[in-house]
């Protein structure tokens, strides 16, 4: 059953409302804020156009809330004054002030305009339109915010808070969290965003590396250093002045972990066969799924390199502790693909745990956006 939020004090209103969609439920906001539905109680939101002076007044408030509780759905302005439809009509060009979209005028009586508020309260689609108010995303301490790390959940507002802490640094940055949760996306936005970015960014996955080549792969190598060895340009210097990113650095060998802590202190590094120097410009990002702790418990990772590895740390937390960013995660995508997501659909991507995080999310999406004809995601489009 869906349902709404009428902010109004008109209960003429409410009685049309309950009348034309008899199985929906239709609650009346009183302006008290301390009762405002908690986020996890799904409504979506009608606002009375006679009541908008009052809530202009209010505005900031209803924007925090609204922001908190109701990101992911549309929001419908009816007008059913007569005597309010000439400033209605003007009011409709600068309606975004409100994050308002979706705005209908008419009389109870009015056969059209009852056919289409019907419509939206069989089917209220999903909006992203309310994370776009003017204020929502907006922190005086947060100088850089880059728009793909937008979301409400209090996981994602300390992500973001360390984005900015460690966006220009050039220490070492250790990235860990789940299997799908983003990581090497992180560091690469935070290499877009940091002085960093006109110059090159490259990213290795350890676990593909074979430990008899990691050196040279990371290094670089000389002419000669080996039978058939070639002069190779490593890692490092490939991305002088950019940044690196080691994903799965829990897979380096303890060899190789001697080698990076070396050269984290040092910012000095020898290509495999020769005695020559190198300097290293490169910022390192490292990225892992494993419990390192543990790791270094059972003696199969450095403690001194994890020390310096985790001077700064970030944990991207795993998609069932931020459900409610799901909007704004696949925003991109559905713009991409041209689909809308409907109320049935969130609530059943809301109840699923992704064991596979933003990874599985997207590629769940990608797969109900091929399989469904229709431009609107319902909840039977959501295949898992």
């Amino acid at each position: 059953m869906e349902r709404f939020l009428l902010i109004s004090r008109n209960l003429g209103l409410k009685a049309f409302l309950q009348k034309i969609a008899f199985d929906t439920e239709i609650k009346l906001f009183d302006f008290n804020f301390d009762s405002f539905p908690g986020k996890n109680e799904n409504y979506a939101i009608i606002v009375d156009y006679s009541c908008l002076k009052e809530i202009k007044a209010k505005l900031c408030n209803l924007k925090k809330h609204c922001a908190a509780c109701f990101a992911f759905k549309e929001t419908l302005c009816l007008c059913v004054e007569r005597k309010l439809f000439p400033s209605f009509g003007r009011f409709k060009s600068h309606c975004e002030e409100f994050g308002l979209k979706n705005l209908l005028n008419g009389t109870f009586e009015d056969f059209d305009f009852t056919s289409k508020v019907a419509s939206f309260l069989k089917n209220p689609r999903c909006s992203f339109q309310i994370s776009k108010l003017p204020g929502f995303r907006t922190n005086k301490n947060l100088q850089i915010f880059p728009k793909e790390l937008a979301g409400i959940a209090a996981q994602n507002f300390q992500t973001r808070r360390l984005f900015e802490k460690f966006v220009n640094s050039a220490e070492p940055i250790l990235i860990c969290g789940e299997s799908g949760t983003g990581k090497g996306y992180f560091a690469k936005l935070l290499h877009k965003h940091s002085a960093r970015a006109a110059n090159p960014y490259r990213e290795i996955n350890m676990a593909n590396v074979p430990e008899t080549l990691a050196e040279s792969e990371l290094l670089g190598t000389v002419k000669g250093a080996f039978t058939g060895a070639d002069q190779r340009i490593g890692c490092f210097e490939q991305t002088s002045g950019g940044s690196l990113l080691l994903d799965e650095i829990a897979c380096m060998s303890m060899y190789m972990q001697s080698k990076l802590l070396q050269l984290c202190e040092t910012k000095i590094f020898y290509r495999l066969g020769s005695s020559t120097p190198v300097k290293m410009d490169s910022r390192i990002f490292a990225a892992t799924n494993a419990d390192l702790e543990a790791l270094i418990k059972t003696g199969l990772f450095r403690e001194d390199l994890y020390f310096r590895l985790k001077t700064l740390q970030v944990h991207l937390a795993p998609l069932r502790q931020r459900i409610e960013d799901i909007p704004f995660l696949i925003e991109p995508l559905l713009a991409q693909k041209q689909k809308l997501l409907t109320a049935g659909a969130y609530k059943k991507l809301s109840a699923y745990c992704w064991p596979g995080n933003i990874r599985e999310l997207l590629a769940c999406i990608k797969r109900s956006c091929l399989q469904s004809d229709s431009v609107l995601l319902n909840s039977c489009d959501i295949l898992f």
